[in-house]
């Protein structure tokens, strides 16, 4: 073996021996201390067993002077006023009953009467509906000609226009002359000077 051998082993167990007294310090170190920890364990239990004691003597002493006060309250009780009482409350219930039967029997003829104005306005209207087929006045009636604006075709618009429509021609203006005359100059075409007529 040559030297650089044998001194790379020497660093080498050395390093390894270092660890190892290292690693024994330490678990003597963390002995030390959960021994320390162990031996504060009786006197915290001692400590903890002091505070639940004295804890409890405050929680009875409370409790003691409390007692009395709960004693008063429970004897200023008074049992003939809470019986007459719940007989007062048994006797208001069949009342309460009649009055919400009431109430919900007027809830019943409100929702009736609602109904029936409903019906009579939808009769109403298809009242309403009915006069207006029979007199030409739906919205079907209200279609204005070319040129016309607003002008409705109802029955009555319908026989003015026919009016109009007669009146325009000369045959129409004669038919309500003679209409008008009685028959006077029906049909001659002339005047009473002998021209004819225009």
């Amino acid at each position: 073996m040559s030297t650089l051998a044998i001194v790379a082993l020497t660093v080498l167990l050395v390093l390894i021996l270092i660890t190892l007294i290292l690693a024994l310090v330490a678990c003597v170190y963390v002995h030390v201390l959960v021994r320390r920890e162990i031996s504060k364990l009786p006197s915290l239990i001692a400590d903890l067993g002091a505070t639940i004691i004295s804890n409890r003597q405050a929680v009875e002493t409370v409790l003691a002077s409390n007692q009395s006060k709960i004693e008063l309250l429970v004897a200023s009780v008074n049992g003939q006023e809470i019986t007459q009482a719940v007989h007062q409350l048994l006797a208001a219930i069949p009342g309460l009953t009649q009055t919400t039967t009431r109430v919900q029997q007027t809830f019943t003829l409100l929702e009736a009467l609602a109904k029936d104005i409903g019906a009579e306005t939808l009769h109403t209207d298809t009242l309403a509906l009915q006069r207006a087929r029979s007199s030409g006045l739906l919205p079907n009636a209200y279609a204005p000609d070319d040129g016309e604006r607003g002008y409705t075709r109802s029955r009555v618009a319908a026989g003015d226009r026919a009016a109009l429509e007669r009146e325009g021609t000369d045959e129409g203006l004669e038919e309500e002359f003679d209409d008008a005359l009685g028959g006077i100059g029906a049909g001659t075409g002339t005047g009473p000077d002998g021209s004819e007529d225009i």
